[in-house]
């Protein structure tokens, strides 16, 4: 059984499903090249920070996804939607996929701040 520490309650554990959408919230909040010991571990999404807001919206999906799917093998992503804040401060990220183990539907949403 897939089991982990829970980031958000000490001393518990996340288990099936919320372990995968724990996974990919780590991946999406990790810039590649931070951790030394895995220098391509993470999510490129960060490469995107210069352009204008909503001007690399494929990009950036297309990179959650691979991203995703290179680190996360237990699960399938099926779509990725991204949209903005209105001063693009805060990048707002639904993710839909399938839980492999148990066909299983996922759906997460995460938001990156301060970009």
């Amino acid at each position: 059984m897939d089991k982990a520490v829970d980031l958000n309650n000490f001393g518990e554990y996340v288990t099936g499903v919320n372990d995968v959408i724990q996974s990919w919230h780590i991946i999406l909040h990790t810039i590649k090249g931070s951790d030394p010991l895995r220098p391509d571990f993470g999510c490129g999404i960060f490469d995107y920070l210069d352009y204008p807001v909503g001007s690399k919206t494929g990009e950036i999906i297309a990179q959650i996804i691979s991203d995703l799917q290179r680190f996360e093998k237990r699960a399938i992503i099926n779509r990725v939607t991204v949209s903005y804040s209105d001063n693009g401060a805060k990048i707002l990220i639904n993710i839909y996929g399938t839980y492999i183990s148990t066909n299983e539907d996922i759906t997460a949403t995460d938001i990156l701040n301060n970009l």
